[in-house]
């Protein structure tokens, strides 16, 4: 074999075992499939991960038995993906495996590259990678955050978090609803968020984080929507790991809305990976202090077999100086790694194993012995004798080599070859041999460029022949041989003869095949991996870069280069350090480094460092590198995570208990508050149950509770329960409980919330009582108004018929005329305060429905602003309105009434200047504003004006400003409608009212005149007990075209309507009618006992609830008195017209 060669293959032998070594440390291994030959590509240190010994064969069938269920469906679409032409032809997939040897869940990251040949695979190589720590590691921080999110969902106080520089770390969903945060404030200024904050609340903060503690047990405190509740607050810092105050907490009993979610952290206990390798810890008197699962399998010797004893015992005695070297430099505390030694088993083998060994250290620091990692290299060292032992076999073969020799006639064609170079051919050394025959042995693809190459040769007139080429023996394996020889020319320079000798170079190719393709290995791996690869000569220069490391760590990296070259000062500083290193102690190390990705962020990455000579005896350094930024991200993040929760939870300024995950639930661990709410010291708390410290009459509530969350049930669950205390007195608490669960679902522990709510429930008892007060005494004045509005209409009543009937008669007597026009102004005033009794009462009784439609606004505004612009020019004030086109969807006649309230209501407290009326959109809404100069409202009583009878600036009750009931209508009727009311005002300034309704953009419908009123005449039945109403009634409805049949009560009523053989068109009638029949019931009766039904119309006085509802049900036409005589007629009118046309439907 040519030197070169040999130096290549020892090269990559090194180069191959550092790599080996290296990934062996990182948990990583090769792997790959020929597809075209079958032959498995699965190393021992591949195998390792899996637990599968060496000798065992991988398969796909094992390799998919190994998988965990749930991500066999996943391997065999990315594998199928994979092997797809058309597709990226990278497989790439992180799965579960269950290990072989001991059962162990563990994480793989694998990735390869499938080489095809046209559309079919060939090759597929790649590497693999144990990710279970990183994995573990996100999984605690994921948990620890749940729990984190837990505690804040469930804490039923107001609770906010801050830093020194008020910034909100966390706020409960309490703190947001009560003080009016649509969005959360985490990240903001608290100063930001309300900056209306007072210095002297901006004092307490200073002084709490100056190590202050400050609260209050009662203080009124004023909110943004005018209320000014009583709430108990406290305001404590909360310090960091380190005892510093990090911040301040603020909470308030009183702000009811729980906190849902605020950032829960437990501990929870590590996930310790089992090791295949022997791990055993001793005494620094060399005790055996544990001995795992691993040392058993290597050494042989059962764990009760060796704890306790010398470790000697597995120790040849040749090698007990090392050992004793080693304990010392343990003592001063040195780490030894990968120290090759040999130990023996329990049937006396000798085991050539891999140490690293560390010293263990008590909490106090002081070193109490030493933890040794054991990892059997004996088949390593086998593998490296054998290696030593071919390679003198093969310097002897080739210093003992005897040429076969060969001589051509190239005149004659005659080819002599010597018995040796026959064999070579594979022929029989007697034959007649000529240049055919050569011919002929040749392999087809080498036999033309030969020829070529020969006759180039002898063209140039060259003296010497050199070439390579294949064989093809009998028997149909191939040679490589190696032909040299001399050519001789005649005196003309034609070629006359040749001759030289022959070498058998064919374990020299499949070496060299070897190399290359161990060279393609390497590099397929180095390139398709997700680690950063990179070699390095002794002078830092860059010789080799991975793709992953190009396309991650940037790609403006050359060869040729050193870090100072390419990287800031301060990351290749740390890069030269370890690489010196690694080049001094001529071994394997481990190191975390940073760098910087190709978009300028840090990232950190474990990286293996490794050097070796090639065969000119130059030094190198390479790495392998894992990006562990997330790791390191993650392993910080719960570290913070876990600080803030124990800070929350000792600083909490409610209660927090954990319990363990069973009925009776025993505290785990308790903060001072909850202890202080029961009189317990934290300590006598631990030990007793949750049931032990209930109230015996809420025990079993609670153990259902607690059942309900145990059986899966429900997640959380919320109530209101009294506990015990030490001393025996009860207390009311708010208690708020979850179930944490651990990773597979199993019950791990309770965690609950508890704020003393005793004051509060004193409080509800206080309240329950008064508002039951309230309720019977505006019962009776709901009872009082109803009666009386009733009595007082009747006279109203005739009045207004009467006035209507002298009105027509007096027409052209103007002095006459114009005194009955006084009378009915004054009727119009009294009609009105009866009006807005009825309103409300009509509104209390729920009688009233909306029937939205599109509304013309601007049309309505129009004429309202037409018809009370006279009224304002008499009293001396200017109206004004400023419209657009707006249609909003709502009722009609209700959005009117609102209307009117409020511009009567601008006029009667306006003195001088004017009202203004505008209408525009806003967004999605239509707003309304009514704006006047007038007295103005108080702030403290801009709630007050919109109850009932509340009148500003009227103390003698003058009738002419109302009866304070036009703002307590506006509230119900834009209540009813889903209409927002908003009052700004300043007191001598004037108010405005703004009314925001729903926007319409539909098609405006087409208008429709009003028609004028057609009496329909007939014979009407009148049935009203005031005398004075049913004569109005009977002149009224003889000068509008009627005949007319009056009685005094029902049963008068019935008689006539019998009498008349039932012979009339309608029924007109009060529903109040004495101790005998209602107008309803009477109604209803003739209807019957006439067999047939009449339009039947209700005048009533009544504003009591259950009558109007009484009347709503009967489906009868409703007027309430007093109703002008004009409506009365329209109303007639309408309902036989529309009685008329049914019964010409029915003809027809």
């Amino acid at each position: 074999m040519p030197e070169s060669v040999k130096a290549k293959t020892l090269t990559m032998f090194s180069l191959e075992d550092s790599l080996q070594a290296a990934l062996d440390i990182a948990h990583m291994g090769a792997w790959g499939w020929d597809e075209t030959t079958g032959e498995k590509i699965w190393p021992a240190q591949t195998k390792a991960i899996f637990g599968l010994q060496p000798e065992v064969e991988m398969t796909r069938d094992l390799f998919v038995s190994l998988l965990h269920p749930d991500d066999v469906p996943r391997y065999r679409d990315a594998w199928a993906a994979a092997m797809n032409p058309a597709g990226g032809r990278i497989y790439e997939l992180t799965y579960r495996i269950c290990r072989a040897n001991d059962g162990a869940e563990r994480w793989i990251h694998s990735k390869a590259r499938v080489e095809f040949d046209g559309a079919s695979p060939v090759h597929v190589l790649g590497a693999l990678r144990d990710i279970t720590e990183e994995q573990a590691t996100t999984a605690r921080l994921r948990e620890s955050e749940q729990q984190l999110s837990l505690f804040i969902e469930h804490a039923p106080a107001s609770i906010a978090m801050f830093d020194r520089t008020m910034r909100y770390l966390a706020a409960s969903a309490r703190w947001n609803s009560d003080y009016g945060l649509a969005h959360t404030p985490v990240g903001r200024s608290h100063y930001d968020v309300f900056p209306e904050i007072s210095e002297a609340w901006k004092a307490v903060h200073r002084r709490c984080l100056a190590g202050a503690v400050e609260n209050c047990d009662g203080e009124m405190f004023a909110r943004a929507d005018g209320s000014a509740p009583w709430i108990k607050w406290e305001v404590r810092p909360w310090r960091d790991e380190r005892d510093e105050i990090g911040g301040i907490i603020i909470s308030s009993e009183d702000i009811t809305a729980r906190k849902e979610a605020e950032a829960l952290s437990v501990h929870l206990a590590a996930i310790v990976a089992s090791s295949t390798d022997a791990i055993i810890s001793k005494s620094l008197d060399g005790e055996i202090m544990s001995w795992n699962a691993g040392a058993a399998r290597l050494f042989g010797h059962a764990a009760q077999d060796m704890v306790g004893r010398p470790l000697a015992r597995i120790i040849p005695p040749e090698w007990m100086q090392d050992e004793n070297r080693i304990l010392a430099r343990l003592r001063v505390g040195e780490r030894i790694e990968n120290y090759e030694t040999q130990r023996l088993t329990s049937d006396g083998r000798r085991l050539d194993v891999s140490l690293t060994i560390s010293p263990v250290r008590d909490a106090a620091g002081k070193i109490i012995g030493a933890s040794k990692i054991a990892r059997d290299i004996t088949e390593r060292k086998r593998m490296e004798r054998a290696l030593r032992e071919s390679e003198e076999r093969l310097r002897f073969a080739l210093s003992g080599a005897q040429a076969a020799a060969w001589q051509w006639n190239l005149a004659t064609g005659e080819l002599i070859w010597s018995p040796e170079c026959a064999a070579l051919f594979g022929r029989d050394p007697h034959a007649l041999a000529r240049y055919e025959l050569w011919r002929d042995c040749l392999h087809s693809e080498d036999l033309a460029p030969t020829e070529r190459l020969l006759q180039g040769i002898i063209a140039r007139r060259e003296p010497e022949y050199r070439a390579e080429y294949r064989v093809i023996l009998p028997s149909g394996d191939i040679r490589w041989l190696s032909s040299l020889g001399r050519i001789e020319y005649d005196a003309d320079g034609a070629p006359a003869r040749m001759s030289g000798i022959n070498l058998d170079i064919t374990e020299q190719k499949r070496a060299q095949d070897a190399v290359r393709e161990r060279e393609q290995r390497l590099t397929a791996f180095l390139e398709n991996s997700s680690v950063f690869a990179w070699l390095k000569d002794e002078n830092g220069r860059y010789q080799l870069l991975n793709r992953n490391f190009q396309r991650r760590l940037g790609n403006h990296f050359q060869l040729g280069k050193t870090d100072h070259e390419l990287w800031p000062q301060a990351i290749a500083d740390q890069f030269v350090k370890n690489d010196r290193a690694v080049l001094a102690a001529g071994q394997v190390m481990e190191v975390v480094e940073a760098a910087q990705d190709s978009d300028g962020g840090l990232i950190w990455c474990h990286v293996n460092k490794f050097s070796y000579r090639d065969g000119a005896g130059r030094r190198f350094v390479g790495g392998l590198g894992v990006d562990i930024t997330a790791r390191i991200k993650a392993e910080a993040a719960l570290h913070d995570s876990e600080a803030l929760f124990r800070a929350v939870f000792e600083q909490s300024a409610v209660g927090v208990a954990i319990g363990s995950a069973s009925a009776d639930g025993g505290f785990l661990r308790v903060n001072p508050r909850f202890s202080a709410m029961l009189g317990y010291d934290d300590d006598e708390l631990i030990g007793r149950t949750f049931q032990d410290v209930t109230h015996p009459d809420d025990r079993e509530t609670n153990l259902r509770h607690v059942n309900a969350i145990l059986a899966g049930e429900v997640d959380t669950y919320r109530m209101e329960k009294r506990y015990l205390r030490q001393d025996g007195a009860p207390v009311w608490v708010d208690v708020a409980m979850a179930l944490v669960r651990d990773t597979k679902g199993a019950p791990a522990f309770f965690i609950g919330t508890f704020i003393d709510i005793s004051a509060r429930k004193t409080s509800e008892q206080a309240l329950l009582l008064a508002k039951a007060e309230a309720e019977r005494a505006d019962l009776a004045k709901s009872k009082f108004l109803a009666a009386a509005s009733h009595d007082l209409r009747q006279p109203v009543q005739s009045l207004t018929l009467l006035l209507s009937v002298i009105e027509r008669q007096v027409a052209d007597k103007p002095k006459a005329a114009n005194m009955v026009e006084m009378a009915k102004a004054s009727m119009a005033s009294l009609n009105g305060m009866l009006t807005g009794i009825l309103d409300i009462s009509r509104l209390d009784a729920g009688v009233i429905t909306p029937v939205a439609a599109s509304v013309d606004v601007g049309d309505l505004v129009d004429r309202l602003a037409r018809e009370y612009a006279t009224r304002a020019e008499a009293v001396g004030l200017e109206l004004r309105h400023a419209t657009r086109a707006l249609r909003a969807h709502t009722d009609g006649s209700l959005l009117e009434r609102i209307l009117r309230n409020l511009i009567e209501n601008a006029l009667r407290f306006t003195e001088e200047g004017g009202v203004l009326i505008g209408a525009r959109q806003r967004g999605e809404r239509v707003r309304l504003d009514i704006i006047d100069t007038g007295i103005g409202i108080p702030a403290e009583q801009q709630t007050e004006i919109f109850e009932e009878f509340r009148q500003l600036g009227n103390p003698a009750r003058d009738s002419s400003r109302g009866l304070g009931l036009g703002l307590a209508i506006v509230s119900r009727l834009a209540c009813l409608l889903g209409a927002e009311v908003q009052v700004a005002s300043r007191v001598g300034r004037g108010a405005r009212f703004s009314l925001f309704l729903p926007l319409d953009r539909s098609t405006p419908p087409r208008a429709r005149a009003t028609p004028a009123i057609e009496d329909a005449g007939g014979r009407i039945l009148i049935i009203e007990d005031n005398s004075g109403i049913r004569q109005a009634y009977e002149i009224m409805l003889k000068e509008w075209g009627y005949e007319t049949l009056s009685a005094g009560d029902g049963e008068e009523a019935l008689a006539l309507a019998a009498q008349s053989k039932w012979e009339f068109d309608a029924i007109i009638a009060d529903h109040r009618l004495g101790p005998g029949l209602t107008g309803n019931a009477a109604a209803a009766e003739i209807a019957r006992q006439a067999g047939r039904a009449f339009p039947t119309m209700l005048v009533t006085g009544d504003t009591d609830e259950e009558r109007l509802t009484e009347i709503s049900a009967s489906g009868f036409a409703l007027l309430h008195k007093p109703v002008a005589a004009d409506d009365l007629r329209r109303a007639l009118a309408s309902l036989l017209g529309v009685t008329a046309g049914l019964k010409a439907q029915h003809a027809g």
